[in-house]
């Protein structure tokens, strides 16, 4: 009886699993994914305070609303002329503010997306339109002429209630650190972030860089976007706590978390930073982010890009286990023995085992077509884990010459190429080797009547140079940290 042939193994290599921490654990959960692509930036992404919490997406002259259940687009608020900035909620979610580049602002109804109100203080474009987090009558808006206004919409007059000028530039930023009060804190073009009460201008803190986004932290703390980096302000001290410069880009939007920070900026990147201000997770997206928004109930995490993406990362959903159903007493009799395995006089007989399936390479290996092994190994689609094990199994028994005899170029360039690759991968460069120096052993003569090939050749002296340069870097590296310790 023939003892059955031992299946081919990928080469062992040294590995070290990441030990992720419970907060990394979390935010990988976020795998459902959800893409919608509008006809313009997404200027603005904002969740409803009130269950389900849907949110609205706002591009050019329209708003999308949509459903935090299913994450299909509900309703279309589409009433705008000019390119429409900051949808919001309303701290109820009955109502949507927004406002468009020819200054006008309007209120909606979320649920009939009729308009309740509309307002034209300037001709300014205005990008800030929110609400009071707990007055629900107070509206704040700020405009390109610098100014910002508090209104009051329960009442008839369409005049401000206060107005707040100071600014030397375009107002891009606003809200209300302290859901007791009317103070308002603003940031804009002009690189300072001002601090608002009912007696107008208080404290002047100055940033150096354009504001793009600010948001409450508390009430007396807020954080503030500005260039590439977020700043955390202690409004009582008038100082910077914390700046965090993780951004190689300006920082476009801010959302709060509720133990962190969420940003993104122009480099693609979305980062999540907990209560200590440390990066905890990050997503890279392939063009500019202008906005960003997390649901109140940590299940949706929302970005949109300059190019009109807008993806919508998920916490999936648990299957619940099947409930057991109740059965009548006639199914029980008809089904009665169906479980019955035997008693312990019964003989089992067991089915034979069915072999494993063997890829191609393994075949003509066992088959002892090592060429043709060679050859199906280095073909299009072929990974490099597989392309290793055959190269691994041939140097093992020796047939490394006996693969390579009779060659020509058109077998040596992808041998090449995967052996130039594979110098800078630590689990393959010594295998790598082995197969490049039976090569120029074999071939010196085919190499230099080869164009192609000898361009691998001088490919293969770079690659070699360029590794020996990062190994000296790292021998004088370990030497400084040695006189460190």
């Amino acid at each position: 009886m023939s003892t059955p042939l031992q299946r081919i193994l990928p080469a062992k290599t040294p590995h070290i699993a990441a030990q992720l921490t419970p907060e990394q654990k979390k935010w990988k959960e976020y795998r459902d994914t959800v893409i919608y692509r509008e006809h313009a930036a997404i200027s603005h992404i904002h969740f409803s305070p009130v269950a389900p919490h849907d949110f609205a997406i706002t591009s050019s002259t329209r708003i999308q609303i949509v459903s935090g259940r299913t994450r299909q687009i509900t309703k279309t608020i589409a009433k705008f002329k000019e390119t429409v900035y900051s949808g919001e909620f309303r701290a109820d979610g009955r109502l949507i503010c927004a406002s468009d580049a020819s200054g006008q602002v309007q209120v909606f109804d979320a649920t009939t997306r009729s308009s309740l109100l509309s307002l034209h203080p300037t001709n300014y474009p205005t990008q800030v339109c929110r609400f009071h987090p707990s007055r629900n009558a107070t509206l704040l808006t700020g405009s390109d002429d610098r100014i910002l206004r508090l209104y009051d919409i329960s009442t008839l007059n369409d005049d401000p209630i206060a107005v707040f000028t100071g600014h030397e530039d375009y107002v891009r930023a606003a809200c209300f650190p302290d859901p007791s009060s009317n103070i308002v804190v603003s940031g804009s073009y002009d690189g300072t972030v001002r601090v608002w009460d009912s007696r107008g201008d208080g404290l002047v803190l100055n940033q150096g860089e354009p504001i793009e986004s600010i948001v409450a932290l508390s009430p007396n703390v807020v954080a503030v976007a500005s260039g590439p980096t977020i700043k955390i302000l202690d409004l009582i001290s008038g100082k910077s706590v914390k700046t965090l410069t993780n951004f190689q880009k300006t920082v476009m939007d801010l959302t709060v978390l509720p133990d962190g920070l969420m940003a993104g900026g122009l480099d693609g990147h979305v980062k999540v930073f907990d209560s200590q201000w440390n990066v905890v997770n990050g997503w890279k997206f392939g063009g500019p982010v202008l906005s960003v928004g997390m649901s109140p109930d940590m299940k949706h995490v929302v970005t949109g890009q300059l190019s009109g993406l807008v993806t919508v990362r998920s916490i999936k959903a648990k299957k619940l286990p099947p409930q057991a159903t109740v059965k009548s007493g006639a199914y029980e009799r008809l089904v009665r023995g169906a479980k019955y395995s035997g008693d312990a006089g019964s003989i089992i007989v067991e089915n034979e085992k069915k072999k494993p399936k063997q890829n191609l390479s393994e075949r003509l290996i066992h088959q002892f077509r090592y060429g043709d092994a060679l050859v199906s190994s280095l073909g299009p689609g072929i990974s490099n884990e597989t392309t290793a094990m055959v190269l691994a199994a041939l140097r093992e028994r020796g047939k490394i010459r006996v693969a390579l005899s009779g060659r020509d170029d058109s077998l040596l360039e992808p041998l090449m190429r995967w052996c130039i690759s594979a110098l800078s991968d630590a689990r393959y460069y010594e295998l790598a080797i082995d197969w490049i120096g039976v090569v120029l052993d074999m071939y010196p003569a085919l190499i230099a009547q080869s164009p192609l090939l000898e361009q691998l050749l001088r490919e293969l002296e770079g690659k070699v140079s360029q590794e020996i340069n990062r190994s000296r870097d790292a021998v004088r590296i370990e030497g400084m940290l040695r006189m460190l310790s």
